[in-house]
């Protein structure tokens, strides 16, 4: 007997159900209204093919090709048709833009970053699809196209070592390109009161977030027109009047948080920080915590924690170190 997620049929009903459908077979239309209506139907349905006998088989040939190509189409359906779009407080947002379209998409919880050790390959699905039909296979190497990070813990949470709510999460063009190093001014952190209205913008883009679908390729992103209403573009310098100013991002972080894809997938590092609010006044400086790498042909992010040296200049030290070493055997010998 089959089940569909805890719902079942009791086999005399299942019997006479299909002692029915024997002996009067169903009209087309009352065939696809007993599939896919009731609180039973998958149950109904997934029964009907399990176990099918002779006089079954010679029944669905009554049944017209429409039923059968609806049927089909529900349970082949995409799985992110119907899903809808998650946010946890603490999660951070990853944000493509062009000139003429938007990318978001939820990367998790901050803390989980802060907390790496080893280099982390996000899990947010395929983003290269999405990225390659908003701004074309060349986005890659496009001075048009930027990319940036930015989420909240509104709450405090004193087990994550949020002592204090309000806490921000910007990322910043790294020039120097080396991932593990800090290649840029780490933001400053505020008052509670003044890292609030940088909350506030967010909000109103997480709710766009939330009420929006996600694509076919990822069910942790979506795109959006930048003429949108709170778009992720419209929050970035030069945006709509009221999310942001000509030179700050979401009203507050002055010079944007993105970086351009104009010199390259590995020009285009962008430098994390954990913004913690301060009561001192002093505007001390937020605390580096790593970069985020995206690579050009498959399109996977990577968070490299802070003092973890990029794959190559740890393959450039051991070079160096075994080279060292046949050196010195061989003034040894």
């Amino acid at each position: 007997m089959l089940h569909s997620r805890g719902v079942t049929r009791s086999s005399h009903n299942r019997q006479k159900w299909r002692e029915q459908v024997t002996v009067n077979p169903l009209p087309e239309g009352d065939f696809i209204h007993r599939c896919f209506s009731g609180p039973d139907a998958a149950t109904a349905v997934f029964g009907f093919i399990k176990k099918p006998k002779h006089t079954l088989f010679m029944n669905i040939k009554t049944i017209g090709s429409t039923a059968l190509l609806a049927l089909a189409g529900a349970l082949l359906a995409p799985s992110n048709a119907n899903a809808a779009l998650a946010y946890t407080d603490g999660d951070l947002f990853l944000g493509f833009r062009d000139a003429t379209n938007s990318y978001v998409v939820n990367i998790g919880q901050a803390i989980t970053l802060i907390n790496a050790t080893t280099p982390v390959v996000l899990s947010i699905g395929n983003i290269k699809a999405d990225l390659d039909a908003l701004y074309t296979t060349n986005w890659a190497t496009s001075s048009s196209v930027l990319w940036g990070v930015y989420g909240i813990k509104n709450s405090s949470n004193a087990g994550q070592g949020f002592t204090t709510a309000r806490t921000l999460f910007a990322s910043s063009a790294n020039s120097g390109a080396v991932l593990g190093s800090q290649g840029s001014i780490a933001w400053g952190r505020a008052s509670s009161s003044t890292q609030q209205v940088a909350i506030g913008e967010f909000n109103e883009i997480r709710a766009v977030f939330t009420a929006a679908s996600p694509t076919v390729n990822s069910a942790f992103a979506f795109t959006q027109a930048n003429s949108g209403i709170n778009s992720w573009r419209s929050y970035q310098p030069g945006g709509d009047p009221g999310n942001s100013t000509a030179t700050a991002a979401f009203n507050y972080f002055n010079g944007g948080i993105e970086a351009s894809f104009g010199s390259g997938a590995s020009g285009a590092y962008l430098d994390f920080y954990d913004i913690r609010t301060d009561a001192t006044g002093t505007n001390p400086p937020s605390s580096f915590e790593g970069n985020f790498s995206i690579d050009s042909g498959t399109g996977a992010v990577t968070f490299t924690p802070a003092g973890v040296p990029e794959p190559t200049t740890v393959a450039t030290l051991g070079l160096g170190l075994a080279m060292l070493i046949t050196r010195r055997r061989r003034q040894n010998a």
